[in-house]
């Protein structure tokens, strides 16, 4: 889904919210909801006369997205998780600061390319792996997930184990 929303000073943003596999689901209803990403998509182009909107990614699990998305019946529980998601980019990105007076898109799932959204996500990831550490805007688990999920670098061995 992709959820509109505005600075504090007017800016438009846009937060594309995605599902991916490789997050954990909670163990349970009331435990903390595992996030990633919460990095900034695209950027200006050069000589553009009008800078684009701001554009952030925010990925959870299939299941958290399928209880509680865009098609969850529960308009209270889909509209917790979507102040969980401005909660998180703002965290993620402190010079941000969202208005929260969200607004789930109907008729858009995403803004900008997806091919954008997973450039961002690998970049932030091979930042990670080369820095020997995660880059200051991305966080595999934050306080928002579980207290068992695992540490950056237990998440990186598992990962190099796979491959």
């Amino acid at each position: 889904m992709c959820i509109k929303e505005r600075t504090v000073d007017g800016k438009e943003v846009f937060i594309n919210v995605l599902s991916w596999t490789r997050i954990a689901n909670p163990d349970n209803p009331d435990a903390p909801i595992p996030l990633y990403g919460g990095m900034k998509v695209g950027k200006i182009p050069p000589g553009s006369p009008k800078a684009p909107p701001l554009v952030y990614a925010v990925m959870a699990s299939p299941e958290v997205l399928k209880k509680a998305g865009r098609k969850c019946p529960d308009t209270p529980e889909r509209m917790n998780l979507v102040d969980l998601m401005c909660e998180f980019v703002e965290a993620m990105n402190p010079s941000l600061h969202l208005s929260r007076k969200p607004e789930i898109l109907k008729d858009r799932d995403l803004s900008g390319e997806l091919k954008d959204v997973w450039s961002a996500v690998q970049a932030c990831r091979d930042k990670g792996r080369s820095d020997n550490g995660p880059p200051e805007n991305l966080v595999v688990y934050t306080e928002f997930g579980p207290d068992s999920a695992p540490s950056y670098e237990q998440t990186i061995q598992q990962h190099q184990q796979q491959q």
